[in-house]
């Protein structure tokens, strides 16, 4: 069994479409992200993870040792879309890492990956729910290639957002797509997660809509099945019509 806190905050920036609604107090709003090839955006990323994982995953359940695991990282870079054959489908994008660390320990044993600076170029293609990573300037190493795979592919969160026009206290459920990419988990074979409008409020940024996200579900993972419980939310700019904040605490359970 894992307990996981996971922090995700994305900062999107350039190329961004204004709002398409100038919300009042009671007027519908749609919260729309669209992708255009070579618009460019920057996020930042951290997690923090502490649980405990089965010494030999063939034989959980039985009368067999477990091992504390810990993870702490952040990630920094610029994004850039490449292939987007409609403004909901990206499938390529190239980054640019400013820093991208993480420091894990299994049992007694630490591990501090960091990605060198000499392929901080990194392609990201998408397809199918796959991930291929590569740097055009070298090869990565396999702890480099574990590191860049786990971060979420931005441009599949917009399966949060809802599909029409919403004011607070609407609901809507996040699509599988977006779901197995937060959580890992896929296919999803029970449960997901659902969004909830809760108000509108004012920050640095303008007008944001404030969303709480939250559910629970299950499926196969890189640890096998599992089951995941979430609880967090998220900031939509209303002016600039892009995710700003998103911020997730999950407990995950090896079945």
């Amino acid at each position: 069994m894992t307990r996981a806190a996971i922090r995700l905050v994305a900062l999107c920036a350039l190329f961004l479409l204004p709002a398409r609604l100038k919300p009042g107090s009671d007027a519908p709003i749609r919260m729309e992200e669209a992708f255009q090839a070579r618009s460019t955006f920057e996020i930042s990323t951290s997690i923090n993870l502490s649980g405990r994982l089965p010494a030999n995953l063939e034989q959980f359940g039985k009368e067999a040792g477990t091992s504390a695991i810990s993870a702490l990282g952040a990630t920094r870079y610029v994004e850039r879309v490449l292939e987007t054959p409609d403004p909901q489908t990206v499938r390529a994008t190239v980054r640019l890492y400013r820093s991208a660390t993480l420091d894990k320990k299994i049992a007694e044993t630490p591990q501090h990956i960091d990605l060198r600076s000499s392929v901080a170029r990194i392609v990201i293609r998408r397809s199918d729910g796959e991930i291929t990573a590569f740097s055009p300037d070298g090869a990565l190493t396999g702890p480099e290639l574990d590191l860049i795979r786990a971060e979420t592919f931005t441009p599949a969160l917009s399966g949060i957002l809802p599909r029409g026009p919403v004011q607070p206290g609407d609901h809507w459920d996040v699509t599988a797509e977006a779901a197995s990419e937060l959580t890992g988990i896929a296919p999803i074979q029970s449960g997901g997660l659902r969004c909830s409008f809760r108000e509108i409020q004012k920050s640095d940024q303008g007008k944001v809509a404030r969303v709480a996200i939250g559910g629970s579900l299950s499926g196969p993972s890189d640890h096998g099945q599992s089951r995941q419980t979430i609880d967090g939310y998220y900031l939509f700019s209303l002016e600039h019509q892009h995710v700003t904040r998103l911020v997730l605490d999950g407990r995950s359970e090896i079945l």
